[in-house]
């Protein structure tokens, strides 16, 4: 990358505390129930996350309720709550417009910063065209144009005033968040062709604009990952329902979530509310954003039945839907198989290789690499290098290989289900498998006198050429190992 630094602006899903922080002095807090560190989610949102990630700098502007159209006073904001409004913010603008005003205002030389826009949402929540058809075909080209319009005219103001890199995020589509589920279907539908319409509209500007000629443009597509998160949640470590969300059991801290029916915590969830996505996603969005950034090329398939192989660039693959067989040769790549049976062969460089759902065969070959298999019947096979395989919910195959690797295994019983049959064998190499189990399962398993056997008997995991076991009471554990032992974009892809 050729910034040391990015500037957040947008809404609720970016603003990491800016909101609270204003109405800090007002007679409560907004909004109910409190959010971690006053952003509006149970941890860090994304854009603190890919800071840690990538080692940048940061500034962040974004502001939650905040819209790319026009302005938007504190007072028209905290009215609709009935709080009272801090002394001297009657006029204090939240929206776009304004952020990119506050920033350049005191910004110096921008040549080593990127700036990052996610905003719209807001703007579409509140469009409601009118109830006569041939009004509303024109309300709604006039509002997808009006939202454009404004991205793109503080975008220009950034590049004209000397910014490195715009990092724009595509809108995602209103049906993906579980408060569209508010609206009728004829409504959600409308929002999600206008999200779309939108992002066609940004993105022809942006690379075709003069206006930013000499600006590096990186695009984030947050709507192709929520698509990626919706067709088959279970691949990212969301097993609850996807228009689910957990319940605060303690008002002074909002990552106790009390475990709904099912027995799912709060990293299982892709929301913490109705609106705003979980930590775990805000986690998963940040290491997307990451590699977007870091890596040479995207490639992002379709939904059919794909045959590719790539060469010495470092990849990032999203193979969709569809039967896919994806070869990245050389080079540090990412690839996330998607539905469908996949053969995903890595190469010889320390590559991120996740089957999805369906019967995936991964192959890890050279490097230190990360292969997970997910819901599905898997085959999964390390190399020379020292591995971390995860195996997912099915009837799994762990083939680790010559390094010293890690065996990741997850009790069913934690993923809302039961009656796995599988095989890890450790193969050559010093290696190690961490058990995650549920209490029933842990109990019983580490008082037994022989934990192979009790593993083998008890959850039908068959344990071969591993030289330690390591038993672990539930699933946190394992995303602690994974950070420890240098594998820390496993917790962050949702894999553990």
């Amino acid at each position: 990358m050729a910034y040391s630094s990015v500037v957040f602006f947008g809404d609720s899903l970016s603003d990491n505390g800016n909101l609270s922080a204003l109405v800090s002095t007002a007679d409560r807090t907004l909004p109910p129930p409190p959010y971690h560190g006053g952003a509006f989610s149970d941890g860090p949102v994304h854009a603190d996350v890919l800071l840690e990630l990538t080692g940048l700098d940061g500034e962040n502007h974004a502001l939650a309720a905040a819209r790319a159209i026009g302005s938007g006073t504190m007072t028209a904001l905290l009215a609709r709550y009935d709080m009272v409004l801090p002394a001297g913010l009657e006029d204090y603008d939240i929206n776009l417009g304004a952020q990119v005003d506050r920033f350049l205002d005191t910004a110096g030389d921008l040549s080593d910063t990127a700036a990052a826009l996610m905003i719209g949402i807001n703007d579409l929540g509140s469009f409601r065209p009118s109830n006569n058809p041939i009004i509303a075909f024109f309300e709604i080209l006039d509002f997808a144009d009006d939202v454009a319009d404004a991205i793109r005219a503080s975008a220009s103001r950034l590049a004209d005033a000397g910014i490195d890199t715009l990092i724009y995020y595509t809108l995602p589509a209103i049906s993906f968040f579980p408060a569209s589920q508010q609206v009728g279907a004829d409504l959600r539908a409308l929002g999600d062709d206008l999200a779309g319409q939108i992002n066609d509209e940004v993105l022809a500007d942006l690379n075709g604009s003069r206006a930013f000629r000499g600006v590096d443009i990186e695009i984030v597509q947050l709507d192709r990952l929520a698509r990626e998160v919706r067709d088959d949640p279970t691949a990212f470590g969301f097993y609850a329902d996807l228009q689910a969300f957990p319940v605060v059991t303690d008002p002074d801290d909002p990552t106790a979530v009390g475990l709904d029916p099912m027995g799912f915590d709060a990293d299982q969830f892709v929301f913490f509310d109705d609106v705003h996505p979980s930590a775990a996603f805000h986690g998963l969005l940040a290491v997307f954003t990451a590699a977007t950034l870091e890596l040479d090329v995207q490639r992002f398939l379709g939904a059919g039945d794909d045959i590719a192989s790539y060469g010495a660039s470092r990849d990032f693959v999203l193979g969709g839907q569809g039967r896919d067989d994806i070869d990245t040769n050389a080079g540090r790549d990412i690839v996330l198989g998607g539905l469908g049976w996949d053969t995903l062969q890595g190469g010889a460089s320390a590559d991120i290789l996740g089957g999805g759902s369906g019967a995936d065969t991964v192959l890890g070959q050279l490097g230190d690499d990360i292969i997970a298999g997910g819901r599905g019947h898997d085959l999964l096979r390390g190399g020379a290098g020292d591995d971390l395989l995860i195996g997912g919910l099915g009837n799994d195959t762990l083939l680790a290989g010559g390094g010293d690797d890690l065996l990741f295994y997850t009790d069913p019983a934690l993923l809302g289900r039961a009656g796995d049959t599988d095989l890890y064998d450790g193969k050559a190499g010093a290696d190690t498998s961490y058990i995650a189990l549920s209490d029933a399962h842990y109990d019983a398993v580490a008082s037994a006198a022989d934990t192979a056997a009790a593993l083998a008997q008890i959850l039908g995991l068959t344990l071969r050429n591993v030289e330690t076991i390591e038993l672990l009471r539930g699933r946190d554990g394992l995303a602690e190992v994974a950070l420890a032992e240098g594998f820390g974009d496993a917790d962050y892809w949702g894999f553990v």
